[in-house]
């Protein structure tokens, strides 16, 4: 589509350059005039052969370029809108072993503009540069100022403001293990408060973090740091039970030297609930706080299950305490695919309580938590779902959502919807629950084949069908020539090696049981030499798909489990051939009662094996 913009403000042209390329349109003379003018408010419209953009902010022109060419073939069209938050967001986790590169991140930013979006975090805990740290994000795949200037003067050109993310007390893990960082640690992965040392390295930290971006913002962490006072904390100033005067102590204190350098400080809120808490860990319990929120702090609530009643509650709290509140929710991702089911129906709970309550700042939460698994293009939907949730009144409908995802993607949304079915078989009839209670893919997808800890939930909700009917789906879409290709085959194939995982684990204890050799046989020769294929064949559609947007560092963490799969396979088909040759009388593995695993934990480090149950 060729456009000829008219009275186009200067401080569009460069973000217009980087959008081309989502939005698929030149410009040149001869193409449809479109008049731009900046007004304050969003409005578009269309009669014929001319176009007309009225815009606020810089970002909402991009949005409402994205709208007129989404329309572009109506004879006339005309559409007038209005952001519900000032501040809408997402953050992105960076500190889990999935770095992206600055391309990815730029890919990542033409998105967020064409949906409307405002601000970008970094969550960055050790992946930045402090000056005499050589050891502070050490073959992490940590950023230069240099790389971080880049993005924050791409997202500039947007009007998207970067705002620094990351850690100032607990969550410190990756650093504290290095003995240059032995003097300012509490504990393996919390620093030490009170401590002047520590706080001088702060000040780096601040200082090191906030100096390539504009904005005059922070996020400084302080989450769940509940471990705090229990390690060199004692050895250093003695027993404490205080942790409440000491934790309000050590946010002050980190407060004060982001003040001192003009900053202005937003913070994690659940601390302040959970030492209030009972238990001192509860965050969402708690009634009311008797210690008091720090004064002028804006306290980002985070809430990821979209519980309505609980975020209202949540927030009537905060502003009783009189914290400026900002809402974290979430886009779920737990291995190799987005829960982009579970995400829109969260996501679309937790607009409602913000419109009821009128909170205008929001932003969603993107973790990678356990080695950065996922590819987040994977949630483009969900991020979607949010931006048209702050853009239009509810309720949304779902078309709407699936229309813009595919005009601005070229993706199919059913195809991207039908990914989240790796985490369990859904039922869009019932609650979903939480998070954890749904989430069995990755848990399935890692399990061992021969021990088998989730073989008895299997017996009573096989899954097998449900993959292979999955599988099915996908297929249709790795013949289509879209540019998602490769991300629908890379489903289809972790479908493949799903359904065939479970068929295994559905059978193979009863099969040794009752004598089934045929089964045994099976499994050697067809079920275990195909799981093997697949899963090499898996670990070469991972490797292409981590490096189009991410570094190096981290991929040897993810490469060791997916070589896991494939040597897994093998070696258990060796165990059963020699079962059935009568080399060995007797399975050990097989011969053990399976019990209920209720532990609904979904990290690698917590799959159950004989060591680490």
């Amino acid at each position: 589509m060729l456009l000829h913009f008219l009275n186009l403000p200067e401080e569009l042209t460069n973000g217009i350059e980087h959008i081309k390329k989502v939005l698929n349109f030149e410009c040149g003379f001869g193409g449809m005039e479109v008049s731009v003018k900046k007004t304050g408010c969003v409005r578009i419209e269309k009669i014929g052969s001319k176009a007309s953009i009225e815009y606020g902010t810089r970002v909402q022109f991009f949005r409402a370029l994205g709208i007129l060419l989404q329309n572009i073939r109506l004879d006339s069209f005309s559409h007038s809108e209005k952001c519900f938050l000032r501040t809408n967001g997402v953050m992105l986790d960076m500190s889990r072993g999935g770095v992206m590169h600055i391309k990815g991140i730029c890919e990542y930013l033409d998105y967020m503009a064409a949906m409307g979006m405002n601000m970008l975090m970094l969550y960055t805990e050790d992946l930045y540069e402090i000056e005499g740290r050589p050891y502070f994000g050490y073959m992490r795949g940590r950023y230069s100022r240099e790389e971080l200037k880049q993005c924050d003067d791409y997202a500039f050109d947007y009007g998207i403001e970067i705002i620094p993310c990351i850690q100032c007390y607990s969550h410190m893990e990756q650093y504290l293990h290095w003995e240059e960082a032995s003097d300012i640690a509490d504990t393996s992965r919390t620093l030490l408060a009170d401590a002047d040392e520590t706080y001088d390295f702060i000040e780096q930290m601040i200082i090191s973090a906030s100096f390539p971006f504009r904005s005059d913002r922070i996020h400084i962490g302080l989450d769940e740091s509940q471990d705090m006072l229990t390690g060199n904390y004692i050895k250093r100033f003695g027993y404490s039970d205080d942790c409440r005067g000491v934790f309000r102590r050590h946010a002050e204190r980190v407060v004060a030297i982001c003040r001192k350098h003009g900053l202005k400080p937003m913070m994690w809120s659940d601390m302040f609930f959970r030492l209030d808490s009972d238990d001192g860990n509860s965050y969402y319990d708690t009634d009311s706080l008797s210690g008091g929120i720090i004064p002028g702090v804006d306290c980002v609530y985070w809430n990821y299950d979209g519980d309505k009643e609980i975020d209202k509650k949540m927030i009537r709290i905060h502003r009783r305490e009189n914290a400026p509140v900002i809402f974290a929710g979430r886009i779920h991702t737990t291995g190799p695919l987005v829960n982009n089911k579970y995400a829109i129906k969260t996501i679309t709970s937790s607009f409602e309580a913000l419109r009821e309550e009128g909170v205008y700042e929001a932003f969603v939460t993107i973790w990678s938590n356990d080695g950065g698994e996922t590819d987040y293009r994977y949630g483009l939907p969900a991020l979607c779902a949010w931006a048209e949730n702050a853009y239009s009144e509810l309720p949304l409908s779902e078309n709407k959502i699936k229309s813009r995802f595919e005009f601005l993607t070229g993706g199919d949304y059913e195809a991207f919807l039908k990914m989240s079915d790796f985490h369990n078989c859904f039922d869009d009839d019932r609650p979903l629950g939480s998070y954890l209670d749904i989430s069995q893919g990755k848990r399935l997808l890692y399990q061992d084949i021969m021990l088998g800890f989730l073989d008895e939930y299997l017996s009573r909700y096989p899954l097998s069908d449900h993959y292979k009917c999955c599988a099915l789906f996908m297929k249709a879409y790795t013949n289509k020539d879209s540019k998602w290709h490769k991300h629908y085959y890379f489903a289809y194939v972790l479908f493949e090696i799903m359904h065939i995982k479970c068929q295994i684990a559905e059978g193979l204890k009863k099969a040794y049981e009752s004598k089934d050799m045929k089964f045994l046989e099976n499994c050697v020769n067809n079920y275990l030499p195909a799981l093997s294929s697949k899963a090499r064949e898996f670990h070469e559609l991972y490797r292409e798909q981590w490096f189009d947007v991410k570094k190096a560092q981290g991929w040897e963490f993810l490469e060791m489990r997916l070589v896991h799969l494939c040597t897994r396979a093998d070696s258990s088909a060796i165990r059963l051939k020699d079962y059935l040759s009568g080399n060995i009388d007797r399975l050990e593995e097989l011969e053990e009662k399976r019990l209920q695993f209720p532990k609904f934990k979904y990290n690698y480090n917590e799959v159950a094996t004989a060591y680490r149950p």
